[in-house]
């Protein structure tokens, strides 16, 4: 094991020293609230080629999706199933995300910022050389009646309150 995280870590070393044309950047999350409360979560992403060299390292010397589930249960608080990983996108479901009060819908405020939490803290050094930035081009959250609500560009997402009109 110290061999692939010794390899993974010379990798990203590598990867700091050569010019990226851009960072690693977040276009769209899309989370979608069930009648139970449980969240899943479309998030899609754009890999400089550098960064994609990268993941496919990391995925051949270790099982993303267990590592992936490990860090968004940490950050979330919650059970985390992470159902797809790849280059461009993940799809997770975390349950019970908002809670249900006498019909009221409430989503939790979340900052992007606290993504940093996926990182390992010996690896914190190539997230801040890479300038990578969490905060999605844009939030979408939708609740299964249809009612939406958009965040473009926003760090923080705030708590939302949505009544379900029987």
């Amino acid at each position: 094991m110290e061999k692939k995280i010794f390899f993974v870590t010379i990798i990203l070393a590598i990867m700091v020293c050569l010019p990226a044309a851009q960072a690693f950047t977040v276009d769209l999350v899309d989370i979608s609230i069930s009648q139970t409360g449980d969240a899943s979560v479309q998030m899609n992403y754009t890999l400089n080629p550098v960064e994609l060299g990268v993941y496919h390292v990391a995925s051949m010397v270790m099982d993303t999706k267990s590592v992936a589930k490990e860090r968004l249960e940490q950050t979330f608080h919650k059970e985390v199933t992470v159902q797809n990983l790849n280059p461009d996108s993940a799809q997770y479901s975390v349950y019970d995300f908002a809670q249900i009060d006498n019909g009221t819908y409430i989503t939790p405020e979340f900052r992007f910022s606290d993504a940093d939490k996926l990182f390992d803290e010996n690896l914190m050094w190539i997230k801040n050389a890479l300038s990578i930035s969490f905060i999605p081009k844009m939030t979408t959250i939708r609740f299964f009646d249809g009612y939406t609500e958009s965040f473009p560009e926003l760090g923080d997402v705030p708590v939302i309150n949505h009544k379900i009109e029987s």
